[in-house]
């Protein structure tokens, strides 16, 4: 073997054992890990059903037209619908209707009025194109003889065309009727969820946030655990509809930075901390662990952040 040779052969030798050395004896790289927003939260799933304070309204009337949209709101003695032996005797009620619809319509600006007819056009709401069509000939300054519309409804009036109108009882949300009822009245303000079963971590007598399965959170008081009886102040109009449903009941809820558990390190006085890569001097950062679950841990520090990079041991 040739010099070169046993150069070239020496310089090998030298670079395997500073690569031995490198990964044998240097100490383990650490892990890293991310620290992310995140929330966490205690709650209890319960099935059960919504009511609500409701009145049935009755008519011995054979045609029943409502003229409020259901789950639309109307004030005490507004009329609700048109009731008669047969379509031709609701006609007068009707035309009632729309004339004073007509004479109490605001004005609008001729955007806002174009605006109002291309809607009520894209429902096919017929009615409300009329009004829709009298509101954009006021906007653009059409004629039209006021004092023949007032004439019209005092006609009607005398003639008794609004005998032929079911007033509204008191203030509430119209309703689908029930059974030989032709609609119910929504009253009040509260709303109310019963359940079968219920569970002991309900606290009772507190205000809770729960969540419907469309998303839907509002408020209720927990007037009992179990079983689980649970009153909203807020919110009806968004439960009109709502029979029969499975709501979760938030018992505790946290916000604060999700990492790792195996990140935590505790310390001689057995207070949780991290370490922040890149940090050359390994200073410890003191966390507040809130709750840990499923191997993660959501911590309060105001030394980290969301994206902060933090060791694993």
């Amino acid at each position: 073997m040739d010099r070169l040779s046993l150069r070239l052969a020496a310089a090998a030798l030298a670079l395997s054992a500073v690569i031995w050395l490198w990964t044998g004896l240097a100490p383990d790289r650490e892990r890293q890990a991310v620290c992310r927003a995140g929330v966490m939260e205690e709650t209890v799933t319960l099935s059960g059903r919504v009511s609500r304070e409701e009145l049935a309204l009755f008519t011995d009337a054979e045609r029943v037209l409502p003229v409020v949209p259901f789950g639309a709101r109307t004030a005490a003695r507004a009329p609700l619908a048109a009731a008669g032996e047969d379509a031709r005797a609701l006609l007068p009620g009707l035309l009632l209707l729309r004339l004073r619809a007509e004479r109490d319509a605001p004005a609008l600006s001729r955007r806002q009025a174009a605006e109002e007819l291309r809607r009520a056009v894209m429902r096919r709401d017929f009615p409300a194109v009329a009004l829709a069509a009298a509101g954009a000939e006021r906007a653009f300054g059409l004629e039209r003889d006021e004092e023949r519309l007032r004439q019209c409804i005092a006609r009607l009036e005398r003639a008794g065309a609004e005998e032929v109108l079911i007033p509204a009882p008191a203030a509430g949300f119209l309703l689908p009727g029930a059974g030989r009822a032709w609609a119910r009245l929504a009253t009040g303000r509260e709303w109310l969820f019963c359940a079968g079963a219920g569970d002991p971590r309900l606290p009772e007598g507190e205000e809770i946030t729960v969540r419907f399965p469309d998303g839907t959170e509002l408020l209720a008081r927990v007037e009992s655990a179990s079983p689980a009886v649970l009153r909203g102040e807020q919110g009806l109009e968004t439960l009109l509809f709502t029979e029969e449903t499975e709501l979760t009941a938030v018992l505790s809820h946290w916000e604060g930075l999700l990492l790792p558990e195996a990140a935590l390190r505790s310390g001689p006085e057995g207070k949780d901390y991290v370490l922040r890569s890149g940090d050359p001097l390994a200073s410890p950062v003191s966390v507040e662990v809130l709750i840990r679950r499923d191997g993660m841990a959501l911590v309060d520090s105001p030394a980290l952040r969301d994206g902060t990079e933090i060791r694993i041991p």
